[in-house]
């Protein structure tokens, strides 16, 4: 069907609109079954399941299914009205586009829909074809209206669904359409859209939902590089079907360039930006152009450009404002779109207050908080993740306000929420590191131990949930850890096999993404253990899935709650979440070298220990921008340091270094020898005395330190005037 020549077509629609049955008025209201006929992609649809029967004189609808797909693919509207229809023609396209809005369907979808304002399909007749966009995506859909007798009739679909959607009518409505009716909605779709577009199939649809959906879902886990996966499969889909500059296109270019930049990929990312900037600069659709600016801000974060980013985030906002106040009605409520711009509203806040709490504007920060809170207490349609995020940012502001009680009280509420949406993953951990935090700045280092540990658990177990680490994440650990050992000898070997743990986690995502590479390279070759992988990971999202569906549930006010459904989704998640265990069980015991090489987690304090001779030690370093730790492992023990040294100090300090080791007009510039002492001061001087006796030091590198040799470094300041002599240098 999909290979058709146009005449064909037209032949076949005509076709099946004159043969259609020809039901009597007086059973419009009953529910068809059956198939109904072929869309123009080839899928045969048929009738799905009717809205339950509410009270008479309301809007009732009927879906339509197609093909293999599980969701529905169409739906059909039945709205009677209380009066006939007026003869005047102003009057009677006024009453048929009310009851058209009126259905829960169509023109009155709550799905962010907006139409145009509707082309007649005869030339006296009252049936009419809007065509429409997804606000959400900027996907097309199709609504076609009819009339018979006192009863106006709906259909809405994808644009390939136009002639299910007219024998629908037909069938629903006791009609036959004319020739003349068929043949003017043929012309307006062919005329509308590209032959790919107006032949793109339920699923082609289904694929992309659910690309998008998991691309959310990976994101919000912060398995950015799954969403990254996601994102760009999605974009295969719309290319296909819109060509390179699709308004969808754009939409979806900027969300795999904030994923990429999650991954600090950044030129990259800028380049993602780029290209998504005209096609949604070019877009009728305001919210696409403020989500934009949202994500530079989020981009700008990542870069650490927090002035830049809150520029950004402000501009997000003041275009948010200004959509949700057109959306809003005279009275004051809000309309249908205003839904979805207030959690866009949301969105630029919380980015807005972040940016402004990491530049010091407490004031700023609060008000745009408050206002998020307020959002999204007041809209339970948001996704349930933004609310952990905006009870923790609260926390964060409250302990730079010093109001301690009410801090403390948002982070573990944050924490406990992240927990029962996400389970052990990425959220909760960083849920655990947070609380951690607040309790060290707070010097209540026994409580922030009992935070770090079960969140340094899960770091360790999930190579996904660990490859966004940053050093200021772990160093408060270290201070935390360091204070209870001292005051309890007996957790020292414990706390000191969690602290090197801990060390690792640091940087893991680079080192991380070579290892998967190299992995799937390992695993391409063995049939078997591909499809233990992707089962695993199928089985992995549908645990991760029924995980939000239950939390969402459970979210709801009392009056709305079901508890059957409740319970069925906890037994559903308790027997995905068994599997998952089991398949990875399997995997492991299957292909034990793979699991240990793909993921062999942290090694652990003991192990390293065992492995040095007499006069060796392992020294590793974690470098934060406020601040940093040295941690030196000998036959003895660890010893860990903290050190006056930060990220930005010390990227400063090597670069000043390797000038000297680059060529300029044919010489090589002399080396600092003071400047060399002064780093070793910083990095190695407050270890000398453990020192001692080391004859064979192993040096674990991060950062700017990968790219300094520790050899360079001289062990005593050069004496008076050999700031540039090597002849006495240590």
């Amino acid at each position: 069907m999909a290979a058709v020549r146009r005449a064909l077509l037209r032949w076949i629609l005509c076709a099946a609109a004159l043969t259609a049955v020809s039901l009597p008025a007086a059973r419009a209201a009953q529910s068809p079954s059956g198939p109904i006929g072929d869309s123009l992609a080839g899928e045969t649809c048929r009738w799905g399941n009717a809205t339950a029967e509410r009270a008479p004189g309301l809007p009732r609808a009927q879906t339509i299914m197609c093909g293999d797909g599980e969701a529905p693919a169409a739906v059909v509207a039945t709205v009677p009205l209380a009066a006939p229809l007026p003869d005047a023609p102003k009057a009677r396209d006024a009453a048929i586009l009310a009851a058209a809005k009126s259905a829960p369907s169509g023109l009155g979808s709550a799905d962010g829909m907006s139409c145009d304002s509707g082309q007649s399909l005869a030339r006296n007749g009252d049936d009419r074809l809007f065509f429409c966009v997804l606000q959400s995506t900027g996907w097309p859909r199709i609504v076609l209206v009819a009339t018979a007798g006192n009863t106006v009739y709906e259909a809405d679909g994808l644009p390939a669904l136009l002639p299910v959607l007219q024998q629908a009518l037909a069938a629903s409505s006791g009609r036959t359409l004319s020739p003349e009716e068929t043949e003017a909605a043929v012309r307006l779709v062919e005329a509308r859209f590209p032959a790919a577009l107006a032949k793109a199939g339920g699923g082609d649809v289904t694929s992309y939902k659910a690309l998008v959906e998991l691309g959310r879902l990976d994101g919000a886990e912060r398995n950015f590089a799954a969403a990254e996966a996601a994102y760009r499969r999605a974009l295969d889909i719309e290319t296909r079907l819109f060509g390179a500059n699709g308004i969808p296109i754009g939409e979806t270019l900027m969300e795999l360039a904030l994923q990429v930049s999650n991954q600090e990929r950044f030129d990259e990312a800028a380049g993602l930006f780029r290209r998504a900037d005209p096609i949604l600069n070019a877009a009728p659709d305001v919210a696409a152009r403020a989500r934009l600016a949202s994500y530079r801000a989020l981009d700008a974060a990542n870069q650490r450009h927090f002035a830049e980013a809150l520029k950004f985030a402000h501009v997000a906002t003041q275009m948010r404002r200004a959509e949700v106040a057109q959306a809003t009605t005279s009275d004051g409520s809000a309309a249908t779109p205003a839904a979805g711009g207030r959690g866009e509203l949301a969105h630029s806040l919380r980015i807005e207050a972040e940016m402004a709490l990491r530049l010091g504007d407490i004031p700023t920060a609060l008000a745009a908080a408050t206002e998020v809170l307020h959002i999204i207490t007041e809209d339970p349609s948001l996704p349930l993740w933004w609310r952990p995020e905006a009870v923790a940012l609260m926390a964060e502001i409250d302990a730079r306000r010093e109001r301690v009680v009410p801090a403390e009280r948002q982070f573990r509420d944050a924490l406990a929420m992240e927990q029962k949406l996400f389970g052990d993953t990425a959220p909760t951990a960083m849920g655990g590191l947070r609380l951690g935090r607040f309790y060290t700045e707070q010097q209540v280092y026994g409580p922030a131990v009992d935070a770090f540990l079960p969140a340094l658990d899960i770091l360790a177990r999930d190579e996904i949930a660990r490859a966004g680490i940053a050093p200021d994440q772990i160093v408060p650990f270290f201070a935390a850890a360091g204070a209870v050992a001292a005051r309890d000898a007996a957790k020292r070997a414990d706390l000191d096999a969690a602290m090197f743990r801990a060390s690792q986690l640091v940087g893991s995502d680079v080192a991380g993404r070579t290892v998967a590479h190299a992995a799937t390279r390992l695993a391409a070759d063995n049939p078997a253990l591909v499809e233990r992988l992707r089962v695993l990971q199928d089985t992995e999202r549908q645990r991760d899935g029924l995980r939000i569906q239950l939390a969402a549930e459970t979210a709801k006010p009392d009056e709305r709650r079901d508890p059957a459904r409740e319970r069925g989704l906890d037994s559903e998640l308790q027997a995905s979440a068994a599997r998952a265990d089991q398949l990875t069980r399997d995997l492991r015991g299957a292909f034990p070298d793979f699991a240990n090489f793909a993921d062999p987690g942290p090694a652990s304090l003991t192990e390293l220990q065992h492995s040095l001779a007499p006069g060796e030690a392992f020294l590793s370093f974690v470098i934060g921008s406020q601040g940093s730790y040295a941690l030196l492992v000998t036959q003895d023990g660890l010893t860990t340091q903290k050190l006056d040294l930060t990220e930005a100090a010390l990227a400063a300090d090597v670069a000043e270094l390797r000038t000297a080791f680059v060529p300029h007009l044919g010489k090589v510039a002399e080396f600092d020898l003071a400047a060399s002492f002064e780093l070793y001061q910083h990095l190695l001087g407050p270890l000398e005395e453990r020192l001692r006796g080391v004859e064979h030091l192993v040096v674990a590198p991060s950062e700017a330190l990968a790219s300094l040799p520790l050899a360079l470094l001289v062990t005593a300041r050069p004496g008076d005037g050999a700031h540039r002599s090597y002849s006495d240098a240590a």
